[in-house]
């Protein structure tokens, strides 16, 4: 007989499954098996769950995500570095839309997000940056 909660399946994994989930794994090794088995699908529910944290609308469907991101190259270039490829929303009222996506890098879509604020936040966080250093030189 089974009892809940029970100790994950993954070998040395200490977390705990709980009755709803119906698998021997818990989340987190669920999450990463995933990432290995299919990398795509993996990137696909992370941005569509993120983009719902965030509010954004997220009109993709996985086969016009998958068809994006082998076209554009994003499935292989995508990461943390400057250099590595984003996903863009050229209108950021639209929300992930297939029209409404581009793959640029990181460095360019920090660039471009900074060009879409409004003045009055731009100013607010050019003098937040102005107090930190005073501070941090005054401390020093």
């Amino acid at each position: 007989m089974n009892t809940y909660p029970r100790k994950c399946a993954t070998n040395f994994c200490r977390g705990i499954v709980l009755k709803t989930h119906h698998n021997k794994f818990c989340r987190k090794c669920q999450w990463r098996r995933l990432k290995e088995k299919d990398p795509i699908k993996y990137a696909f529910l992370k941005l569509k769950g993120r983009a719902r944290e965030r509010g954004h609308a997220f009109q993709l469907s996985f086969g016009q995500y998958r068809k994006f991101a082998v076209e554009t190259g994003y499935d292989k270039l995508k990461g943390k570095t400057k250099h590595s490829l984003s996903i863009h929303r050229k209108d950021n009222d639209k929300g992930y839309h297939p029209d409404n996506i581009e793959a640029v890098t990181l460095s360019l879509n920090s660039r471009l997000q900074w060009a879409n604020l409004p003045g009055y936040l731009k100013e607010e966080m050019l003098e937040a940056e102005r107090q930190s250093r005073l501070n941090a030189l005054a401390s020093a």
